[in-house]
Order: C-alpha cells, then structure tokens, then sequence
C-alpha cells in the first residue's frame, strides 16, 4: 500500500489494513497504566468531546488559524501513514459524547475542515487524569520548535501536577518524575525546566548552589562574618581574597599575587550539588585534595610555602526533610564537614 492515501480513500481502509499502517503507539509505555487498543477505530467527529476537555495540557498554547491551515496543506496532498492518528479516551458517563481528545486537536480540526466527518483515532482505555496528562505532553514534545516549547510543556506539566497535589513538592520527586518520563532530554534542558518548577513552586532546596552575586548577596544581609573576593585584598588578614567553585584558578592568581606584592592570598569555596555518586563532603574533599597536589607538585620545582589557603567552604546543605542536626550555619563558613568554622 502507498506510504500516501488520498483524504478521499482514508474512510474506505478495512480494519485489517488500518491495523497495518497505523500500529498502537508504544512510545508511552514507560507512563504508568498506559493502555491503547491493539486497533485503531473509525470515529465520527460529532461522537468526540474537544472544546469541554483540557484542551491545554499537551501544548504550551493552542493551534493558531495559520497553523491548522498549514495541517490542512499537508492533509490535502493526501495523509502520510508514517504520521501518527490522533487520540481519544472513552468517556463512561457522557449523554451527547462516546469520546474524548487526548491528543492530536489540530489535526481532528483540520481534518474536519478538509470535509471529512471522522477519522481513524488511537484508543486510549480509560486512565486517571495523572497517566492521561503525560500521555498528552509527551506526544507534543517531539512537535515542539528546537525544545525551548518543550521545556516549557515539560514545566507546565510538572508545576501542574504539583499544584494537584499529585507530585510531592521537593526535589526528589521532581527529578524522579523528569528522570522517569523523560530520561531522554538533556541535562541542561533537564536543569532549566527544575529550575523553572523549583522557582515557581518554591520548592524547598536540599542544597544551596552559589554564583558571585549571591555571595555578595549573603555577605550583606546574613553573613556573621566578612571576606574579600575578585581578588581585593583583605586588610585584616593581610591576604587577597577569591571565592571560587575549584582551586586551579585561585592558585594561579595567588602565586601572580604572592609575586608582584609578597602577600598570600586565601579563597572561600563552594561545590556542584550532590548528584547520586558523591556528598558535599567528598566533594569538598576533592578541592581540598587539588589543592594539596598542586602544591607539592610545586615545591618540587621550588616553591617554598603554599601562597593560597582554603579559608572555609560556603554552607550549602539545607538538609530540608532529613536530619535537622545536619542543617549547615548560613551565618557562617563551615569546613568539608559542614561543621561551622568562624575566622
């Protein structure tokens, strides 16, 4: 059969040739009680319930005019079998409807508008709104321009079922719930779309993560105690100051500063969030460890005294939801225990 059928031939396929060209979706079946029908059904549009669902749930916004005519161009060049039918769920206690839209809205109105009075449709059995919700953003992320929308649809979805009080509200879940629907995406696409559903939904953070601003930030509103970054230098301890995520780049401007001034230098540091492979305290260990390397890799070519010191690392456990006496002083910089070091 040709891989295009003519908008006039579509109603005339027999179920065993429907059965052919348009299999049962399998790219849900990670979603938890996904069930589709082994066949696709013929189903007269005045059967299906569109403009009283959700409609939104599976786009960050609905089909535009231009855009159902584009989808109508390319319907009346004839329907491309490698295209997948458009979705629809029974509905168990409607009077006027057997059906209602899960996905493909854009397609049924253009279809529609074309002349025809139904469709061939994917049977979605009867699931609860949680299942049936993925279904319909997960069948949109493909369709999303270069991913951008796609992030969006993501965490709209995901502050959504929070706001439902079907996804608890702490970073765990969501990450889990964005590791199990869609493990595929990118770890930058993955951490834009927290980020978006942390900040919208105030999630309370395991771990505080640090950038320049918000250190200067914490020095002039929380901080019990003062030190220099960039570089300044610090008239107290008579040492340039750095607050930095790794000690490479501190080490080489202190021994620059060390040599053009004869004054040492200090920095505060700060780490990545744990991830499943390490702790803030391996991981602090590690530029701790750097540090040392590098400076006995130094002495051997004749450096006499290390011209950089780890002054004390910037609080970053919250310990939200786990044990309160772990909670880190955010007055304070704590060593690679996270236990408080006043200096």
């Amino acid at each position: 059969m040709n891989n295009i059928i003519p908008i006039k031939d579509i109603q005339s396929l027999t179920l065993e040739q429907s059965i052919e060209l348009f299999p049962a979706p399998t790219k849900y079946n990670h979603v938890p009680n996904v069930k589709f029908e082994k066949h696709p059904r013929w189903i007269e549009f005045k059967d299906i319930r569109v403009i009283g669902t959700d409609k939104n749930i599976g786009r960050t916004q609905e089909h535009t005019q231009g855009e159902i005519q584009q989808i109508k161009e390319s319907f009346s060049n004839g329907v491309q079998t490698w295209q997948d039918l458009p979705c629809v769920t029974p509905l168990e206690a409607d009077n006027r409807f057997s059906f209602k839209q899960v996905f493909g809205y854009g397609r049924s109105e253009s279809l529609e508008g074309l002349g025809l009075t139904g469709y061939w449709f994917h049977i979605l059995k009867p699931v609860d709104s949680y299942t049936e919700s993925w279904v319909s953003v997960l069948e949109n992320l493909d369709l999303s321009p270069h991913f951008t929308q796609g992030e969006k649809l993501l965490a709209m979805q995901l502050c959504r079922l929070v706001n439902q009080g079907k996804l608890v509200n702490d970073e765990d879940s969501i990450n889990a719930e964005l590791q199990k629907m869609v493990s595929n995406i990118t770890k930058t696409s993955k951490g834009r779309v927290r980020e978006v559903v942390f900040t919208t939904n105030k999630t309370p953070l395991r771990y505080t993560t640090w950038a320049e601003a918000k250190v200067s930030q914490w020095l002039r509103e929380d901080a019990a105690i003062t030190f220099q970054m960039r570089g300044n230098f610090d008239k107290d301890r008579e040492k340039y100051g750095f607050v930095s995520k790794n000690v490479q780049d501190p080490l080489h401007q202190a021994i620059i500063k060390q040599a053009e001034t004869g004054n040492k230098s200090y920095v505060v540091l700060h780490v990545n969030a744990p991830n499943g492979q390490g702790s803030l305290t391996k991981l602090r260990m590690n530029e701790t460890k750097k540090l040392a390397d590098y400076v006995a890799a130094y002495k051997k070519l004749g450096l006499k005294e290390s011209p950089l010191e780890i002054l004390g690392f910037l609080y970053q456990d919250n310990a939200i939801g786990f044990d309160k006496e772990r909670i880190e002083d955010k007055r304070y910089l704590v060593d690679v225990n996270g236990t408080t070091t006043i200096k």
